[in-house]
């Protein structure tokens, strides 16, 4: 890696967004702004520090949104003025979006790994719409399927009772998400940091406050994240832990101006 003249780093961050860059409805503040609506409802909040601050770390910064969210989701954010990250992944690494137009050349190579696997989710899909609890269900993105559910406690049972073969699934909330075993965040890293812009940089930071973030935080150099996460991390990259998971999004922030003046010891 190379070192900059003044010793500052050049820092790639690859951010989860919602409950880590944006927050929810559950952990709103006064002062944050509403960035996503959804049924009419705002359901997604950029604090005030950040959007303060984004500008000037885009700066110095190259930043990835890294998301769950399919592109119809993640197109629906409306972003203050100098905050939108640069490139966005996502559908859990399936696409790759610069600014706001799709990359055609990621979407096929994702591809290789997702189609293959396009039957089986239709089937994990048919078995989800006959469980109880279950709010609504999808193939997102031609890539996963998810299903939404009623409370997390119907989520835990829905994730039980499914048969999904080699499929990876996660519980989140009230979600419950089904992937093909190598689409996945850390993935999405690997094939981030492997484009030409990114070749410039010295530390990887990844931020994220879900079980799908966790390959995504393991692969980089530095981590934010919850305390709930933090454990699952030990021995791996540096880890930045917020108090809260309300206190993530700032964090964020902090743990990348700390890394580009400091660097990682050794």
């Amino acid at each position: 890696m190379s070192e900059r003249a003044a010793g500052r780093k050049q820092i790639f961050l690859a951010t989860d967004l919602d409950g880590t860059l944006l927050r929810s409805v559950r952990c709103r503040r006064p002062q944050d702004i509403i960035v996503d609506m959804s049924a009419g409802r705002a359901c997604a909040f950029l604090p005030a520090k950040l959007a303060a601050g984004l500008p000037a770390l885009r700066a110095q910064v190259r930043i990835a949104a890294v998301t769950s969210r399919s592109v119809e989701q993640y197109l629906r954010i409306t972003w203050p003025p100098g905050c939108e990250p640069e490139i966005a992944v996502t559908t859990n690494g399936a696409n790759l979006l610069r600014g706001r137009s799709l990359d055609a050349d990621w979407r096929e190579a994702s591809r290789a790994f997702t189609a293959p696997w396009l039957p089986l989710l239709e089937e994990v899909t048919a078995q989800l719409r006959r469980e109880r609890g279950v709010h609504t269900c999808r193939v997102c993105d031609e890539a996963f399927a998810v299903a939404v559910c009623v409370n997390p406690q119907d989520a835990a049972r829905v994730l039980h009772n499914t048969e999904a073969g080699p499929l990876t699934a996660f519980v989140s909330g009230r979600k419950v998400y089904f992937l093909p075993p190598e689409l996945n965040k850390g993935t999405a890293l690997r094939r981030l940091e492997a484009l030409p812009e990114m070749q410039e940089t010295d530390l990887t930071v990844a931020a994220g406050d879900a079980a799908l973030d966790l390959p995504m935080l393991a692969g980089a150099d530095a981590a934010v994240t919850v305390p709930a996460l933090a454990a699952d991390l030990a021995g791996g990259p540096r880890v930045f832990t917020a108090p809260s998971p309300a206190d993530l999004p700032e964090l964020v922030l902090e743990a990348v101006y700390r890394l580009s003046e400091s660097g990682l010891p050794g």
